[in-house]
């Protein structure tokens, strides 16, 4: 029981210090918060990509749900000894889980499974996009690639019938009831991309920039529009990426990887992939194209682009594919004359183009 209580407090403290302070990033890859499909308004978390053999006596995770709601955890150890912590930040609900199991192991077997999430009755359970993640070893000191990093979340999906590389191609499952209101602010029924924002959120695809806010018109970047595939194809497990500056512990680090290994996407000279650079139109069409490629659709469309008169702005390696988009209806000009192949794809174009990708082209 002392070893208990010691734990317990050590952790409380180290949460303490953590909500105040940034620690170094991690040396290695950072584990992810797997959960099963909500369903009920509940769901089940786990922690993925642990290294081998890795023992956690303590975790403390942080969740930032949408909305106000009433959240509640249980345990899958019965015998650890678990508190948490509810408060309101800014219309959301900011969980903090503490849990600890005295001198055992959370993990015996391996993979840990840390419980089940769960939110009042009637309320909708929807997963953030990231989390925080403290491990704790038995010494109680931070287990390398855990120490407080912002990590990404995964949506646990059974196996289905797949393409390209024998990934699983299962598509999302609603995290809403359809039809149900949107909580976005600044998204109207009578907006032109409002069909395509609920289709996006629905499906899991694309969440908001905040619980209530969706930014339509702000830029979507490569790291972006990469992991939305990734969640498309059911977040399937990949290495670390090869590229200078792709922090492991970024919720995009694994996506890039998946992608860059089947022919998806490719980085600039020198190493790098510019995450958080804006995605073009031309990449964005591009980047489908090699996606529908791997995925083994039919990608022999083609439109004629001699119409647009900056027809000579697209670069080589985007011809076909901006040919190819405009042929199947995914990308269409910004007017009767431009293609803007090198404006900056937005949100509510980019849901509006995933929704005709999944709706249009997309195979069962």
């Amino acid at each position: 029981m002392k070893n208990l209580k010691k734990r317990l407090i050590a952790l409380l403290l180290f949460g303490i210090l953590a909500a105040g302070m940034c620690l170094p990033a991690a040396a290695a890859a950072a584990p992810a918060l797997g959960y099963t499909p909500p369903s009920g308004g509940a769901a089940t978390l786990t922690v993925e990509d642990l290294p081998a053999n890795t023992a956690v006596y303590a975790v403390q995770v942080t969740l930032e749900l949408a909305g106000e709601c009433t959240p509640s955890f249980t345990p899958a150890d019965t015998a650890a000894y678990h508190t948490e912590r509810t408060e309101n930040v800014d219309g959301s609900t900011r969980l903090t889980v503490y849990l600890v199991n005295g001198q055992k192991p959370l993990n015996p077997s391996g993979p840990l499974t840390l419980g089940t999430l769960q939110l009042a009755e009637g309320e909708t359970l929807t997963m953030p996009e990231t989390a925080v993640l403290h491990l704790l070893g038995d010494d109680l000191a931070p287990l390398v690639g855990a120490e407080g990093d912002t990590v990404p979340t995964r949506l646990r999906r059974p196996s289905g019938g797949g393409g390209g590389s024998g990934v699983p191609a299962v598509k999302p499952p609603a995290q809403e009831e359809p039809g149900a209101p949107l909580p976005y602010t600044d998204v109207k029924e009578t907006d032109w991309f409002c069909e395509a924002a609920r289709y996006v959120y629905e499906k899991g695809l694309m969440s908001g920039t905040t619980p209530t806010t969706f930014d339509p018109e702000k830029a979507t970047t490569r790291g972006m529009i990469v992991t939305i595939l990734y969640r498309l194809e059911g977040s399937p497990a990949a290495d670390l990426p090869e590229f200078g500056d792709v922090p492991a512990q970024q919720y995009y680090a694994r996506p890039i990887a998946w992608a860059a290994r089947n022919g998806i996407v490719s980085g600039y000279p020198g190493g790098t992939f510019a995450p958080e650079q804006a995605v073009t139109r031309e990449q964005l069409a591009t980047i489908l194209y090699r996606y529908a490629a791997y995925k083994q659709y039919d990608t022999a469309a083609r439109a004629d682009l001699g119409s647009y008169q900056d027809q000579s702005q697209v670069n080589g390696y985007a011809a076909d594919a901006l040919s190819w988009a405009g042929a199947v209806g995914l990308i269409q000009g910004v007017s009767a004359a431009s293609l803007a192949p090198q404006g900056q794809a937005t949100r509510a174009q980019t849901a509006t183009i995933l929704m005709r990708l999944c709706e249009n082209i997309a195979k069962d």
